[in-house]
């Protein structure tokens, strides 16, 4: 797809994401029995949006087709891979209640921040319902904390995850187009072009590959789309970079 019609459909696929993941990180804060059917909800929901991005591509290119099931197997890989991610970071936490949903630091530092409030060691804070603080005032203070690193925490998940639905259907869609009619199709990166564009993808913007050839950041880390799977979470966590083709 072209720069405007793409970057109109991460920024509908990470509002998507987002709600989608508070909504399910509600449901498993009340039952933590459903957490793998949450999961796989949660997973499913961003699959949905991979295929309409399939779909738009398709639509873009020259004689273009897009059939899922042609391509049930990847986009059956990257289900699994956000199930694991979603089910893992539920079991992360230790006991329940406050820590769900948060990343490792954003729980070290939220219990640091209720141990002082508390005027009492790490060890003492159970730290697993608001109920355990001495004051209301403490049990506020905690509870818009915890708020607030939740959402900046499901804004980071929705954009990463958000990119990689993206750009995992416009890859599949300029696979089965060349498949379709036999000529390769460029892919060129693009990044936000802002100052919150890490160092490592500025190094990539204007790249330009085919479909078996990776792209390579300024770290030397090869990555075949944005938001690929196998790179590491450093390539990969807030990225807002975009796969493009012509035409």
């Amino acid at each position: 797809m072209n720069l405007g019609p793409t970057e109109k459909l991460l920024r509908r696929f990470t509002k998507t994401i987002r709600r989608s993941w508070l909504t399910s990180l509600s449901q498993v804060r009340a039952d933590l029995s459903v957490v793998e059917v949450t999961a796989e909800r949660f997973a499913d929901s961003v699959i949905r949006l991979s295929i309409l991005a399939g779909y738009a591509e398709s639509a873009h290119l020259s004689h273009g087709v897009f059939d899922p099931t042609v391509s049930a197997d990847r986009f059956r890989i990257e289900r699994g891979g956000l199930v694991s991610r979603f089910i893992a970071d539920v079991q992360r936490s230790t006991g329940s209640g406050l820590n769900i949903g948060l990343s490792d630091r954003q729980r070290r530092d939220l219990r640091a921040f209720a141990a002082t409030l508390e005027r009492a060691s790490l060890d003492a804070i159970e730290f697993s319902e608001v109920s355990q603080f001495t004051t209301a005032e403490s049990r506020n203070q905690v509870r818009r904390l915890r708020s607030a690193m939740i959402n900046q925490r499901a804004t980071t998940i929705a954009k990463t995850e958000a990119t990689s639905a993206l750009s995992l259907g416009v890859e599949v869609a300029i696979e089965q187009t060349e498949n379709l009619n036999g000529i390769p199709i460029p892919r060129t990166w693009r990044t936000a072009a802002d100052e919150r564009v890490r160092s490592s993808h500025s190094a990539m913007s204007g790249q330009t590959r085919l479909s078996n050839q990776p792209f390579i950041s300024g770290n030397g880390v090869a990555l075949m789309r944005p938001g690929d799977i196998n790179a590491p979470v450093s390539e990969r966590a807030n990225c807002r970079c975009l796969l493009i083709t012509g035409g």
